[in-house]
């Protein structure tokens, strides 16, 4: 039986730290109010003279902290990435250059350093602020995917493995639309074109891909991936595929691509610090 002390020192959640600084905005209201009274959940705002309400921005918001330092949503993420195959560290940071002028990596790296968090063999993932939905376990490996995406992007390999992922995603909604996805993204802004995003609710679980009420991610080309990076955490190392799909061997074909690909995506980021920061 293994030790509590060794459960702690197998964790892929190896740190788990935040530094809060700036104090929240008086007037926070959580969500945006649109003209029609209904709330925008992918935009936390505060109120502020006449009734205006401004984007919570450069820090966290009061609903973010609650959840963040919640023991329940610490807990959640030791269990989903507990069979990643990656060791990470979360770090939630906010800015604190206007105080120290120092640049925000130096800081990391500092704040590292002072609270003992190991760099080498680990993605280290760094945010900065709240950026519209709360931060649940989920949008916390959404965010990632965000770093991950960006911290690959200019690498030929990294771009190379989005492309893979990309043609094996058109595939799958090929298959499930009866070929009328063969070109799922429209041009300019990369959306999921709408006879595709049923597509995707047919062979996909995650929500955004099965639906686009409460959780309102709009869906394009790098959305996608994100949410796709935060599927394959979040079930340890896989994407689920739903029935009658999980049984046919062209799609299975297609899921594992997608799958090495985000493997790939991951491994260039270990011993890295990514960041998903918002100004």
């Amino acid at each position: 039986m293994r030790t509590f002390r060794q459960y702690l020192s197998e964790m892929a959640l190896k740190g788990y730290k935040v530094d809060f600084m700036d104090s929240p905005n008086r007037g926070e209201e959580s969500f945006l109010t649109k003209s029609d009274g209904k709330k925008d959940l992918g935009s936390q705002v505060y109120r502020s003279g006449r009734g205006v309400q401004h984007n919570i921005s450069g820090y966290f918001s009061v609903r973010d902290r609650a959840v963040i330092t919640h023991p329940r949503t610490v807990r959640s993420l030791e269990q989903r990435l507990s069979r990643s195959g990656y060791d990470f560290n979360v770090l939630f940071i906010e800015d604190r250059r206007a105080l120290t002028g120092k640049d925000y990596t130096d800081q990391v790296d500092e704040f590292m350093e002072e609270n003992g968090v190991e760099r080498e063999g680990h993605i280290t993932f760094v945010k900065n602020g709240t950026t519209g939905h709360v931060m649940t376990p989920w949008m916390i490996l959404h965010t990632l995917g965000h770093a991950v995406s960006e911290h690959t992007g200019g690498l030929s390999a990294g771009m190379e493995a989005k492309h893979l992922i990309g043609e094996s995603v058109a595939k799958v909604m090929g298959i499930a639309s009866g070929s009328l996805c063969r070109n799922p993204f429209a041009h300019g802004l990369g959306l999921v074109r709408p006879q595709c995003k049923d597509a995707l609710g047919k062979v996909f679980s995650f929500k955004s891909a099965v639906r686009d009420d409460s959780y309102n991610v709009l869906l394009n080309r790098a959305e996608l991936l994100h949410e796709l990076v935060a599927e394959f955490l979040w079930n340890g190392d896989g994407i689920r595929v739903r029935s009658p799909y999980d049984g046919q061997d062209e799609v299975l074909k297609e899921i594992r691509s997608i799958e090495g690909g985000i493997r790939t995506l991951l491994g260039m980021c270990v011993g890295r610090i990514i960041f998903d920061y918002y100004d």
